[in-house]
């Protein structure tokens, strides 16, 4: 939001530099990300018009004779508005600076030495309009610095979505007001009415009380159409407005003022004379104040006349209703209107209007909307020669009460850490409006309604906060720190501990994904994860779809770490992720496990080595003795998407792993080699409790095998081939090493060497015992799996 100082000094007389401003607002929440300077010119004097002549040489320019207090000066202008002899102008004379210009010089203009220049708004740093010269008030006296009554400093404030309350100049001063300990003037609302009772002119039905809980009507008459005062246009100016007519600047000027919308409808073209707030009917339709024919829905709640929708409350007027130059008599409309329902409208039209953005938070229910009411038929009359009728439709059948909140002295110890005293706090809440009631142990408060962000005793103690500095609250150790609370799932938790103690750094990643990831994946029409549930109202497109796999926020999550120079990136995840279901609204559910690697492991005195597919193999297989499942098979996929066709694997039948596809990475914009691995922990036996495995007592003995292997014959294979014979004495096997030389090994072999563990569980087991048990195994291998030892 922008905010003039100008304007904003109407209602605090801060003196405070408009950099110490800024600083003080945004310490206190309310972050001003740009402080920008208007009419930031020297030099520029007033000057009176004496006199004005046609260019003798150039038909579009004018001579113009203005005095500045030092006697008469002729000055070449090629603006279309130059008044008339005895205007007011502003003369930038030779030494003069301008913004935009730089330092101003005599120069020649079309045979005619031009003492310096009558200036445009744009030309003096106040807006960027350039249609003719900037005409000053009849009253400015000559010679003086032109710019007195004009400069402004425009604060842009990053007003959050909690703060309704701060989306008007009134609501940032009362800011100002308590953090420089000021009073804060409030505008003046009085107003005379001098017709009759509005009642004898318009009427007005709520249909729909739970989206408009309040709808005020007042009636204008014999409104004179025409432009605002010159200042009032000027301050909607810096704030991003443009002017448009006295009636339409009045409803503007509230809204910026106060926060609250307002809407005037020429009463006269307003059927019946009546305004109908009600739902949409099926297949209505309107046109909206920016020419674009709507298509309603009976969700959308309508501001109606006694036969058609006349604007979108909330949201946008119609142009059956706009006021016009012939409007004579106006129906000026102020309400509170559901923040859900505008915003569902709002959101569906793709119309996000200034209206919108304060509905949508939540406006003042009870005093903005009186207040605003009264202060816009105020300035109607003062801008536009209105009269005002007696009394106001107010349609408020239950008044939104304010809330009462009791704020313990003890609480707000435990959550900032430092002592506040209960008359403390209630000197830091009263300047925002808050009735405040002190008590031995804390403070009562009621809260006021233009405040709907304060809801809880947090709520208040973080405006203590707010109030006390967050820069001045002391370093504490908390005073309740305990450790998190455990999610239920044993299966989670433990797959967590083990993935942490992995040397894995845990991600926590949306659920949400956008449709443009998904595809990037690359999956086949077929795979369930690639037919995602799609949102119907995203917020933006990256939370358009639930996510069906783990993979693209990881792979996001190590796009950002790379981009920061975390080349060696160890992430896993624990999360859900979504597959629709034939027939069904709602998706299934699958807890899930997900690893992402990527970078280099360090070597003991050598240098770094590139992660590959057995760091991840390691980090899985760790993963499953944990949580105290069998040993799965790992299968090849050379198929498997997204992985890297021969680097690709499925896990027994709950996970996959491989390394990423470089199509794949490159879509995600990473260059590095990533690898992935995925569980399906809702497939797994939930682990049982630990189990003491006694220490053997009796030694081992250890048999290679050496053996040509036929290489379309995985290794894996081996392994479950001699665990399948069954040998008691057997105890472990493991694959050493895979050699292919093809100078060494014959063709279409490799050449494998296995490692075999024997042990007896109640003696010293004998070289002969180990011996026969191993033949035997060797001579199973050699029967099933044709494997030639070396």
């Amino acid at each position: 939001m922008r905010v003039s100082l100008q304007w904003l000094r109407d209602y605090v007389a801060v003196e405070a530099a408009p950099e110490d401003l800024a600083a003080r607002l945004t310490m206190a929440g309310l972050e001003v990300e740009r402080t920008q300077r208007l009419g930031d010119a020297t030099g520029v004097l007033v000057a009176q018009v004496l006199a004005a002549r046609k260019h003798p040489d150039a038909e579009k320019l004018t001579i113009v004779t203005v005095e500045a207090g030092s006697g008469p000066a002729e000055v070449v202008c090629g603006a279309p508005n130059v008044p008339a002899p005895g205007g007011k102008v502003a003369w930038a004379p030779p030494g003069a600076r301008l913004p935009t210009l730089g330092l101003v010089e005599s120069r020649k203009i079309r045979g005619l030495v031009s003492p310096g220049m009558l200036c445009a708004e744009d030309e003096l740093g106040l807006s960027d309009d350039h249609v003719g010269i900037i005409h000053l008030p009849a009253d400015a006296p000559v010679g003086t610095d032109a710019l007195a009554e004009l400069r402004d400093v425009v604060f842009e404030i990053n007003v959050t979505t909690n703060r309704p309350d701060c989306l008007g100049h009134l609501g940032i001063a009362r800011e100002v007001a308590a953090l420089f300990e000021l009073p804060l003037r409030r505008p003046p609302t009085a107003v005379r009415e001098e017709g009759g009772p509005v009642l004898d002119e318009a009427r007005v039905s709520v249909q729909d009380r739970a989206a408009c809980p309040r709808y005020i009507a007042r009636v204008l008459e014999r409104v004179q159409m025409g432009p605002s005062p010159a200042w009032v246009q000027r301050r909607l100016r810096a704030v991003g407005v443009r002017a448009i007519s006295n009636v339409v600047d009045a409803t503007n000027y509230v809204l910026y003022e106060l926060g609250q919308p307002l809407h005037a409808f020429d009463l006269d073209r307003l059927i019946g004379q009546v305004i109908v707030v009600r739902r949409a009917q099926a297949g209505e339709r309107m046109q909206t104040l920016d020419g674009v024919e709507r298509a309603l829905e009976p969700s959308d709640l309508l501001i109606a006349d006694g036969k058609r929708a006349v604007a979108v409350a909330g949201v946008m007027g119609g142009v059956e209703s706009e006021v016009s130059p012939s409007t004579r008599r106006i129906l000026l409309e102020s309400a509170y209107f559901d923040p859900y329902t505008v915003r569902r409208t709002a959101k569906r039209l793709g119309l996000h209007t200034e209206a919108s953005h304060r509905f949508e938070r939540g406006v003042d229910p009870n005093d903005g909307v009186a207040s605003a009411s009264l202060r816009c038929a105020a300035l109607l009359c003062e801008w536009a020669g209105a009269k005002l009728r007696a009394g106001a439709i107010d349609v408020y059948p239950q008044r939104v009460p304010a809330r009462e909140i009791t704020l313990e002295r003890a609480a707000v110890r435990r959550l900032l850490g430092v002592d506040v005293p209960p008359s403390e706090m209630a000197r830091l809440l009263r300047p925002l409006g808050l009735d405040v009631v002190e008590r031995e142990t804390g403070i009562f408060a009621r809260v006021p309604t233009f405040r709907p962000d304060l809801a809880r005793s947090v709520d208040l103690t973080e405006e203590v906060a707010r109030r006390l500095g967050y820069d001045r609250l002391p370093a504490t150790l908390p005073l309740t720190a305990r450790a998190p609370a455990a999610s239920g799932d044993p299966m989670a938790e433990r797959a967590r501990d083990t993935l942490g103690a992995c040397g894995l750094d845990e991600a926590i990643t949306y659920g949400f994904t956008s449709l443009e990831k998904l595809a990037a994946l690359g999956l086949s029409e077929q795979d369930p994860r690639a037919r995602p549930v799609r949102m119907r109202n995203p917020l933006r497109e990256e939370t358009a779809a639930l996510r069906t796999t783990l993979l693209p926020g990881l792979l996001s999550a190590l796009k950002l770490n790379l981009d920061r120079g975390n080349l060696d990136t160890r992430l896993f995840e624990i999360g859900t992720v979504f597959l629709a279901r034939e027939g069904e609204p709602l998706p299934e559910e699958r807890r899930t496990a997900g690893v992402m690697m990527a970078g280099s492991r360090e070597v003991w005195l050598a240098p770094a080595e590139p992660l590959d597919f057995f760091d991840l193999k390691g980090v899985a297989e760790r993963l499953f003795e944990r949580l105290g499942v069998p040993a799965p098979a790992w299968t090849l996929a050379p198929g498997l998407a997204p992985m890297h066709p021969g680097v690709a694997a499925r896990v027994g039948s709950f996970g996959w792993a491989g390394e990423v596809h470089p199509d794949v990475r490159a879509r995600f914009g990473i260059e590095a080699p990533c690898f992935f691995l995925e569980i399906d922990l809702e497939s797994l036996s939930p682990p049982g409790p630990a189990q003491l495995v006694p220490l053997p007592r009796h030694p081992h003995i250890l048999r290679d095998l050496s053996c040509f292997l036929d290489v379309a014959v995985p290794a894996a294979e081996v392994p479950a081939c001699v665990r399948a014979v069954g040998e008691p004495l057997l105890i472990d096997v493991r694959v050493r090493e895979d050699y292919r030389d093809p100078a060494r090994v014959p063709a279409g072999k490799k050449s494998m060497l296995f490692t075999m563990t024997y042990r007896a569980a109640d003696r010293t087991l004998t070289d002969e015992e180990a011996t026969q048990a191993h033949e035997r195994i060797v001579k199973h291998l050699v029967a099933r799996l044709g494997i030639s030892p070396r």
